[in-house]
């Protein structure tokens, strides 16, 4: 069990305890009918009425606009109709019901209301959630754009320098072998040096990216013969042309793979390659008397062997750092992220750069990893996709899908289901939670004491498990205006109360928290509840009390629905939100909502050393 998992129930341990010391005895009734009431609620009778519905839709594509409600209505006293959405349906035979329904992109809560012939009512509810899916390990491009600026080239060309840093001069020019080969000069290195190579990226005019890469302090010995004025002069060891750079400059244009996902690599075009500085030494022989007027031989020999040098040199770096950059990759391996004490694997690559609007605009794909293991049912993580509305440079562009994925990613490996937790504060000094402590609340569970099914001092069980995948999406404009920037929804989330080994209650709960983010010192992401605009809607799905009474049932949701905002604000604005590693330094120095459903994350370089 994790810290963070017990804190949430122990939460609602010390809350429901609280009712034993009467402060929740002031609740009121919701309204008949979301247990199974009627009639004779006053005075329970030997009547039985349910509704199974676990054959609905419960995930459509985006393009799906309506869902198939289906199920079968239960009645001991024989089925008299079904009211789904709040509009009549008739009931077969054998209680089977159907109707089609149209809901909206995003979360939707459809209402399922089952009568019997003598007018008890049950109430259900089916969640139906409409949205695009990626599945868990799959790329999802689009995920972050970036509207280009020369601090995150920067940060990114500091990421992708690696890519150079296996380029050795050594390779192709080892001690011994021939530097160059033809007339007038044949000669014959004897050691290659340089130091590490650097990368720096900018945009053009037009919108594209030109790579640069620069070789600097090559040092190059060498020996051999050259020819001029009808002589044969010796080139001797110590020889050596240092100080000298080049600079090879190219624009990199994406190749882009059919199926619309990481680009597989860039091509070349405009290369420029130019020596920027260079420095030759050269330590002549075997040219007798002509050797006293060095300046004669030297300019010839000179010229000669610079110019072959400097063609030298620079194919050998064009061609080293070409093939390096053709393959750039600017963000590296995936990242491990630890969410709720479980492991996720997330990656980044680019999907497209290049021109949009005339600005150098990088489009980045994501993709998420956990152990899975969960054994919930789900097309992948839900979302829906935003619309780029506008661009400004120096910000990023997020996908409030990202979190989704993550979140998805946790929930698939079941780190939001406890299954079990018993006596939650045992040993910690804290309240204990029995029965007695639920009695205010349900009275009726005391009958369960008189006739010895339970004890007054039974620990209470308490499972939790989120059967639908949360969906994570960006706030509205009308959301934005009252202050959230994300929202998640969670469509079902299960709770179960048992004691004595025995189930007593089955709840689920809808909840849909909204968060306005803002960025640290130090550059990450803070949430905060939005309360306004943060809801649960809870119903009471099983009992093992029959006919339990409306102020029963109603007491028992209003407690869950009152308690799990409570408890899920503290949790969730305990922890502030890194961003996946861009290749550089760079760290969030505002967020706002985009119209279009993006965050706009401005980004700024460090301050400080």
């Amino acid at each position: 069990m994790t810290t963070t998992r017990v804190a949430l129930f122990a939460g609602l341990a010390m809350v429901m305890a609280g009712c034993a010391m009467g402060r929740l005895t002031e609740l009121e009734p919701r309204g008949s009918g979301e247990d199974g009431s009627g009639p004779d609620d006053a005075a329970p009778g030997d009547w039985a009425l349910s509704i199974d519905a676990e054959g609905s839709d419960a995930y459509l594509g985006l393009a799906e606009e309506t869902a198939d409600v289906i199920g079968t209505l239960s009645a001991s006293r024989g089925p008299g109709r079904v009211e789904i959405a709040g509009a009549p349906m008739s009931v077969g035979a054998g209680g089977d019901f159907g109707a089609t329904v149209a809901v909206d992109p995003g979360l939707s809560l459809v209402t399922v209301e089952g009568f019997d012939a003598d007018g008890h009512v049950v109430r259900q509810h089916q969640s139906v959630l409409r949205a695009s899916y990626v599945e868990e390990g799959a790329w999802s491009a689009n995920a972050a754009v970036a509207a280009v600026s020369p601090e995150l080239l920067a940060a990114l060309a500091s990421g992708a320098a690696g890519a150079l840093s296996g380029l050795d001069l050594s390779s192709f020019a080892a001690p011994g072998t021939v530097l160059i080969d033809g007339s007038p000069c044949t000669l014959y290195v004897d050691r290659v040096s340089h130091a590490a190579p650097t990368l720096s990226l900018e945009a053009t005019d037009d919108g594209r990216l030109r790579a640069t890469a620069r070789l600097r302090d090559i040092t190059v010995g060498f020996h051999g013969r050259c020819s001029g004025l009808g002589l044969d002069v010796a080139v001797r060891e110590g020889s050596e042309a240092d100080e000298t750079t080049v600079e090879v400059s190219m624009i990199l244009e994406p190749i882009l793979p059919a199926d619309g996902g990481c680009i597989s690599g860039f091509s070349a075009r405009d290369t420029r390659v130019a020596i920027t500085s260079f420095d030759l030494d050269l330590r002549l022989g075997g040219c007798g008397l002509l050797c006293l007027f060095g300046e004669v031989i030297g300019e010839v020999a000179e010229g000669a062997v610079k110019g072959m040098l400097e063609d030298r040199l620079s194919g050998e770096v064009d061609g080293l750092v070409g093939g390096a950059l053709m393959g750039l990759d600017l963000f590296g391996d995936p990242a491990t992220l630890d969410f709720m004490e479980t492991p996720v694997e997330v990656g980044l690559c680019l999907t497209d750069l290049g021109p949009e609007d005339g600005a150098l605009t990088a489009r980045l794909g994501t993709r998420v990893t956990g152990p899975g293991g969960g054994g919930h049912l789900a097309p992948g993580a839900p979302s829906l996709p935003p619309t780029l509305t506008s661009r400004t440079p120096g910000s990023l562009y997020l996908d409030p899908g990202l979190v989704g994925q993550i979140l998805y990613a946790v929930w698939n490996a079941g780190a939001l289901s406890v299954p079990d937790v018993a006596a939650l504060a045992d040993g910690d000094g804290g309240v204990a939670f029995t029965v007695s402590s639920l009695t205010p609340i349900v009275p009726q569970l005391r009958e369960l004491v008189r006739d010895g099914t339970l004890s007054e001092s039974d620990a209470l069980q308490i499972g939790m498990d989120a059967t639908m995948a949360p969906l994570v999406r960006g706030a509205s404009p009308e959301e934005s205006a009252a202050g959230a920037d994300v929202l998640i929804e969670i469509g079902e989330l299960t709770l179960q109360i048992g004691a004595g080994g025995a189930p007593l209650f089955e709840l689920t709960t809808e909840v849909r928290v909204a968060l306005s983010l803002s960025a640290t010192p130090d550059g990450r992401l803070q949430p905060t509840v939005v309360p306004s605009l943060s809801s649960t809607h809870t119903w009471l799905t099983w009992t093992a009390l029959p006919q339990l009474p409306e102020r029963s049932a109603s007491g028992l949701v209003d407690l869950v629905d009152g308690l799990l905002l409570a408890q899920l604000a503290p949790l969730l604005e305990g922890a502030a939100f890194e961003l996946p590693d861009l290749g550089g330094p760079l760290t969030v120095a505002d967020v706002a909502p985009d119209a279009g459903g993006y965050l706009e994350l401005q980004l700024s370089p460090p301050t400080g050393p």
